[in-house]
């Protein structure tokens, strides 16, 4: 007679399952446990791969700020160096616009002052103020003195620091502030 066959595919896959070795079914087991660890390393490894990357960028963008950064400080240097000669520019046009000349000055001075008398310094100041040292011979030279330089068109301010009344020459300071 003939030998029968079997048709039962799940009985025979049984049959040869027990035949075959013990590690014939681990050796299906490492395949999806390396799968497996693998993916764990990679998730694992994931942030630190971010922040690498994350730094490198970071790195990077620091780089060309840098250049950015020497660009900002020529730019606000050539601001600085605007505005100061805008002042240097307004202290010259006060200047300009305020200049007397002291040579004029000292003529108009000495157009007013009474005869034999002389004036011993000069001082230009801030803000138009002159401070002069005269000698005048006579107590009465004072008053002559200060009635022509009060009614001159010269100044718009006068002081007479101090006044000896001893009949003797008189040395003044006065503070004369110009129109």
């Amino acid at each position: 007679m003939k030998e029968r066959k079997q048709l039962n595919f799940a009985q025979r896959w049984k049959i040869a399952q027990r035949n075959l070795s013990p590690l014939a079914g681990s050796k299906r087991l490492w395949g999806p446990l390396l799968v497996c660890l693998g993916l764990v390393v990679v998730l694992a490894l994931t942030p630190w791969l971010w922040q690498y990357k994350l730094g490198y960028r970071l790195k990077q963008l620091e780089r060309n700020m840098a250049d950015y950064q020497d660009v900002a400080a020529l730019d606000l240097e050539v601001t600085e160096l605007q505005t100061q000669l805008a002042k240097m520019n307004t202290f010259q046009q006060i200047i300009i616009e305020k200049k007397k000349d002291p040579q004029v000055i000292i003529e108009g001075i000495t157009k007013h002052l009474p005869l034999g008398s002389r004036m011993l310094s000069f001082a230009l100041e801030d803000e138009n103020t002159i401070q002069i040292t005269v000698i005048l011979n006579e107590p009465s030279d004072i008053t002559q003195l200060w009635g022509s330089l009060s009614n001159s068109d010269m100044f718009m301010e006068l002081d007479i620091s101090s006044v000896s009344m001893l009949e003797e020459q008189q040395i003044l300071n006065l503070t004369l502030k110009l129109k």
